[in-house]
């Protein structure tokens, strides 16, 4: 189920006046068949098709099953935009394939064979992973089936039983009659079940064994010694306990002879803990996620064996690293983590976490000032390979936070506000110097821009918020996705201390602004319009900035402009016929020259920008005849 639209959702004219009674119209994805939606999450009050804005340009309650094709008109059915796809567009783990919704690299879909596949690219429309090539791989399938040829490792249910493939070009072969080409995987051993070579079960005394013979019926495990063997990793459990046993000592109920082991538990107010060169079972208690455990200098330590174990008590990760400080893995949630040495010859050494993980979560920060997120999610900016400032919006008042953070300790800094205001993720960011970041941000519904330089001292991580620079726009200012983000605002490559800010204006516009550093003071200079308002996007060039917008009606403009300190001046540019319903989708550079791609409504269209001196041109090419 998806929501369409949120809760302050306005519509406009292209004047800036609230599209009074405009219509929204839904449709099925990539066709002309009307969409059913509805007024409530439960999907039984239906909307009529379109549904009416009010007077004041707003939208009722929009809910839908999946995803959808939506067309804004006037009242008068004047068309304003389209988008196709809207609604349930992130693709969840195994959710069956549709056509028209665009796939990520990795994500993992069901085909229509009921099998699961996993896309190869990123972008990946309208590719049938039951029938395409290149596009996706085949990951498993729940229930066998006879046409369906399996790979070495792949696993199946076959009468309610899971069974693994044992070979590649597995097609055709009956897991239940075929034990060459598969084995049982079972938790619990039964009398009546035939298990093949290899086959794994638990035995009654809660072992695990593997088989050691084909047709193996009515044998228990833990009696029949001649059918059945502790599995290698059970083996190693019970290898584990006799080596605790032994380090533990008498006098902590083991076995051993020697002094009581050194069993250090960690507070739940500790971050980090070393490991001695004497054996320990380290009781850990984190209290969120960043806690750091060090390895000792391994030439101190008798390579073989268990030498130190790790229990984690606790539903946060635990980093573990190395010596020379770097990281090994990670002790998941309340589980138990032996550690081994297999090589002793450096410092570092070489350690085998058992039950380890190789991914987790490094680090966490929780405070008054950044816990409640919007959309719970933060923007990073990269300082200088270790240093990060990490940047977003709180719900309760919206106001623009930050906080430093050192990737290799999960160390935090003190979270400061950057600017209190009524933000609505209306700001952007980027790098200055490697100890400095630029933030330029405008409230909602207001003029007042505002820039300001960060700074951060990177031994403290402390973030200082220096004087900020202001400036009036000629109407209420907005700076986000509508802009696209990651070119809002922008550094020119051989001006280091000049930038530009883009940003959307409610009049209808789109306005540009460059603005200079001078160590902490910023200043930022007069507002040039670009040529049209409707999807304003830029790109940096060694020296200049090219900017491109549509007017929303026939034309698609490209200009350049020359920076200098806080001054833009704007050169020659050129524009191009297109349909009222384009919409700029990318502007990147392509060598010497750029590329542009917007489509009309029906087609996909790239054009090659030039520039020559301080004009810019611009060829186009349709790259496909429909969207």
């Amino acid at each position: 189920m998806a929501r369409f639209g949120s809760l302050d959702t306005q519509y406009f004219d292209d004047a800036g006046d609230p599209l009074v009674s405009g219509k929204i119209y839904f449709y099925e994805t990539g066709t002309t068949t009307p969409k059913d939606t509805f007024a409530d999450v439960n999907l039984t009050i239906p909307n009529t098709n379109p549904v009416i804005l009010t007077a004041a340009g707003r939208q009722p309650n929009i809910f839908f099953d999946g995803v959808a094709k939506a067309i804004l008109t006037k009242s008068d059915n004047t068309q304003i935009l389209v988008r196709d796809v809207i609604g349930e567009t992130e693709s969840n783990f195994g959710d069956a394939w549709v056509a028209s919704k665009p796939y990520s690299a990795n994500d993992v879909v069901q085909g229509s064979n009921g099998e699961f596949y996993r896309s190869l690219i990123n972008g990946n429309v309208n590719n049938n992973p039951v029938s395409t090539t290149g596009s996706w791989t085949f990951l498993y399938s729940v229930e066998w089936s006879a046409g369906t040829t399996y790979k070495l490792g792949s696993v199946v249910t076959y009468s309610q039983l899971f069974y693994q493939s044992l070979q590649n070009a597995n097609l055709n072969k009956n897991p239940s009659t075929q034990n060459a080409w598969w084995v049982p995987i079972q938790l619990v051993w039964s009398s009546t079940a035939t298990y093949g070579l290899n086959a794994n079960v638990v035995g009654t005394d809660g072992i695990l064994y593997t088989s050691t013979q084909a047709g193996n019926i009515n044998n228990p495990p833990a009696t029949s010694p001649s059918w059945w063997i502790v599995s290698a990793a059970a083996q190693a459990t019970v290898n584990l306990a006799t080596q605790v046993s032994g380090i533990l000592g008498v006098a902590n109920g083991g076995t051993g002879s020697s002094s009581p082991i050194n069993i250090g538990t960690i507070a739940s107010s500790a971050v980090n803990y070393s490991f001695t060169s004497t054996p320990t079972l380290l009781v850990a208690s984190p209290t969120n996620h960043g806690m750091k455990v060090t390895m000792p200098n391994a030439t101190t330590m008798t390579r073989g064996g268990i030498v130190h174990a790790i229990e984690n008590r606790t539903d946060y990760f635990i980093r573990v690293h190395n010596f020379a400080d770097t990281l090994l893995g990670f002790v998941p949630p309340q589980a138990y983590c032996p550690i081994g040495l297999s090589d002793n010859s450096t410092s570092a050494g070489v350690w085998d976490l058992v039950n380890g993980r190789r991914d987790g979560i490094s680090s966490q920060l929780e405070t008054t000032v950044v816990t409640q997120r919007i959309n719970n999610s933060f923007s990073a900016i990269d300082m200088d390979g270790d240093i990060e400032i990490v940047w977003g919006y709180r719900v309760s008042d919206n106001n623009l936070t930050a906080v430093a953070h050192r990737s290799s300790t999960g160390a935090y800094g003190t979270p400061v506000v950057v600017r209190a205001a009524s933000l609505s993720a209306n700001a952007a960011c980027v790098k200055h110097t490697s100890t400095q970041a630029l933030f330029v941000s405008c409230p909602s519904s207001s003029t007042a821009l505002e820039a300001v330089i960060v700074s951060v001292n990177t031994s403290t991580l402390a973030l200082t918020v220096n004087t900020a620079a202001t400036a009036t726009l000629s109407s209420n200012g907005t700076i986000d996705s509508a802009v696209n983000l990651a070119q809002a605002l922008l550094n020119v490559p051989s001006l280091p201390n000049s930038f530009v800010i883009l940003y959307r204006l409610s009049a209808g516009g789109a306005g540009i602004r460059a603005i200079s550093v001078s160590g902490t003071t910023v200043t930022v200079g007069a507002e040039t319009a670009l040529d049209a308002g409707t999807s304003p996007i830029m790109v940096a060039t060694a020296d200049k900035i090219i900017a491109a917008s549509h007017n929303n009606s026939t034309l698609i403009y490209t200009r350049p402009y020359t920076i200098s300190g806080s001054t833009i001046t704007s050169g020659t540019g050129t524009s191009t016929s297109i349909s009222a319903s384009s919409a700029i989708r990318f502007l990147f550079a392509l060598g010497s020259r750029w590329c542009i791609l917007y489509n009309n409504g029906t087609q996909t269209i790239g054009g090659i920008i030039t520039l020559t001196g301080t004009t810019t041109t611009i060829s186009t090419a349709v790259l496909a005849a429909s969207n």
